[in-house]
């Protein structure tokens, strides 16, 4: 398992945001085809709610997309009990795209709404090289403790958030981000 690249911790104040101006930030492109602004940080993915629409053609687009030197990270791909398709759904789609990660190596930005259980099991399962980043946690610390125990995942948490969850994460691997706070 990776650490988070140099380069991307002396880069990066801002692990995940929608902001299309952020500077210092990693941007969420809202679809594989957005364009990309020169200069600027960006990750793409399939959002879990977008996971039904994640044919074999998408998934190629995403492939070919990951290794533009501007994507600097893959997602937010995850999983989400309280919105989207199912997880039958879901799982595979995030597979694919924690495999694209490794393939281009680039870390991977988790979305996850109480799949907690899900995304550590799929961790244990793949053994990835590149990190996962859970992003906009908001879980108590004994799932930030869960989280943590594996190494290579990051716990990124924007303007909400428990302070007691916060308070058992390393600082190694405590991230910061706006996501759609602005």
């Amino acid at each position: 398992m990776t650490a988070l690249p140099d380069y991307l911790l002396i880069a990066v104040d801002d692990w995940h945001t929608h902001r299309p101006d952020a500077l210092r930030a990693i941007i969420n492109l809202p679809s594989v085809e957005a364009p990309a602004t020169p200069g600027f940080m960006y990750s793409v993915g399939i959002h879990p709610w977008n996971a039904a629409d994640a044919t074999p053609e998408l998934i190629g687009a995403l492939c070919k997309r990951a290794a533009d030197p501007a994507v600097v990270a893959i997602g937010e791909g995850g999983l989400d009990r309280m919105r989207g398709p199912g997880l039958e759904v879901q799982l595979p789609v995030f597979e694919a795209q924690a495999r694209i990660a490794d393939e281009v190596g680039k870390p991977l930005i988790v979305h996850a709404v109480r799949t907690i259980p899900e995304i550590i099991s799929m961790h244990k399962k793949l053994r990835p090289e590149m990190p996962w980043i859970i992003h906009g946690f908001r879980g108590g610390p004994e799932a930030a403790r869960q989280l943590i125990a594996h190494p290579g995942i990051y716990i990124s948490v924007g303007s909400r958030f428990r302070h007691d969850a916060v308070a058992v994460v390393p600082p190694s691997r405590l991230l910061h981000e706006t996501d759609d706070d602005y």
